[in-house]
């Protein structure tokens, strides 16, 4: 099997002094190929006992499709080994999850379109095809021990909500209508074959105990739907066809929501909303100041990130300036504590964020080799940097 290299750039990216350096709580990671005609398209990853487990789509020749590949990282970020999925499944959907310490994710069956659950431990995987729904678009974990899928019914033209063991059995779903004659499939295929350009904010959580919301297509628009797998949704917050609505959002406590969202070429941060979660509302309900320096529809991450004595909101995009920008709010009163920005000489963007169980912060996304090669990047800021941002 091919593996990766990877470069390591150290602690002076983020100004630690060479003494006080530990590689285990801060560094960036990249992993490279040696074929360079490889695209990555990295998703998402989880902490495992042994470090990271990278989850990322990667170009097939011949398909139009992301192939799936694991990557194995330690704790100090060094590439350990790959698992080459690309042969058999394609369409890696995030998030990864875990649950009683294995990790889960979705991808799709190339010839049925049925998604295809994978349970993952530190050094094996297990695939579990999942029947009876199509087309994967966003999952996450339930309080319950259970995983959300969203997924899109292609015959039905429905915005599918699932809720799934980690056996591959389906215990919950229902499907919300994209609108009547509304044929959203050619969009659903650009989001899988374009995620450049035509990429699409799907995910799907839990906001509280048997409680649920999905972003996707409902009712002719991308609109933010509350659940409890009811045939009429609880609540809607609707967006502008496909030109405005959410990238993301975070529980915080009750009906407060963190926001990042879009309205056409513009951005906006919300860092404490309420949220209508039993009506009717618009996303442009909830349009504060644009944030200019981030591009055009951004992806965007929004997680919670504490100190013994505050909590924060961290919510991170991309730049104009090709670097991904760290917004700190103080979670309670929704008031800017600081701003961090990665990327230096070659462009980063952004998939995923996480804080980890020591509380660091770590940032997953591409970057590129020889300012021409797309490759997956894995930062790890120690909680000690964070702190510094936030005083």
């Amino acid at each position: 099997m091919k593996k990766l290299l990877y470069i390591a750039i150290l602690a002076s990216l983020f100004g630690c002094k060479e003494e006080a350096f530990e590689p285990s709580s801060a560094f960036t990671r990249i992993y490279d190929s040696n074929r360079g005609s490889e695209g990555y398209y990295p998703i998402d990853f989880i902490q495992t006992s042994t470090g990271y487990t990278i989850l990322t789509g990667q170009t097939i020749d011949g398909s139009d499709y992301l192939g799936v590949k694991l990557i194995r990282v330690d704790e100090e970020g060094t590439f350990l080994f790959e698992d080459n999925l690309t042969s058999d499944y394609v369409v890696p959907t995030g998030d990864m999850v875990s649950i009683d310490s294995v990790g889960y994710f979705f991808a799709m069956e190339p010839t049925s379109l049925n998604p295809v659950l994978f349970q993952i431990t530190d050094s094996a995987y297990n695939a579990t095809e999942i029947a009876g729904l199509d087309y994967p678009l966003a999952a996450s974990s339930t309080s319950g021990g259970n995983l959300l899928l969203l997924s899109y019914d292609l015959q039905g033209q429905e915005m599918v909500l699932s809720e799934i063991s980690t056996a591959g059995v389906i215990s919950s779903t229902e499907g919300y209508s994209v609108g009547a004659g509304s044929d959203y499939e050619a969009e659903v295929i650009k989001h899988y074959t374009d995620p450049e350009r035509s990429s699409l904010p799907f995910f799907c959580g839990e906001w509280s105990s048997g409680s649920y919301y999905f972003n996707g297509v409902y009712n002719y628009t991308m609109s933010l739907v509350f659940s409890n797998f009811a045939e009429q949704p609880m609540g809607v917050v609707q967006g502008q066809r496909l030109h405005g609505g959410l990238r993301d959002i975070m529980p915080i406590q009750g009906s407060q929501f963190a926001l990042f969202g879009y309205q056409f070429n513009e951005n906006f941060i919300v860092a404490n909303a309420t949220l209508n979660t039993t009506g009717s509302t618009s996303i442009t309900n909830y349009l504060e100041t644009t944030v200019s320096e981030f591009i055009s529809r951004s992806n965007a991450d929004i997680v919670n990130w504490q100190t013994d004595s505050q909590s924060y909101t961290i919510i991170a995009a991309e730049t104009e300036s090709r670097q991904i920008a760290l917004y700190f709010y103080e979670s309670t009163s929704g008031e800017l504590a600081g701003i961090h920005k990665l990327g230096y000489i070659n462009p980063y963007t952004l998939s995923s964020m996480r804080v980890d169980n020591e509380g660091n912060l770590v940032i997953l996304g591409t970057t590129y080799v020889s300012g021409r090669f797309k490759r997956v990047f894995l930062t790890k800021m120690s909680a000690d940097d964070l702190q510094s941002i936030v005083n």
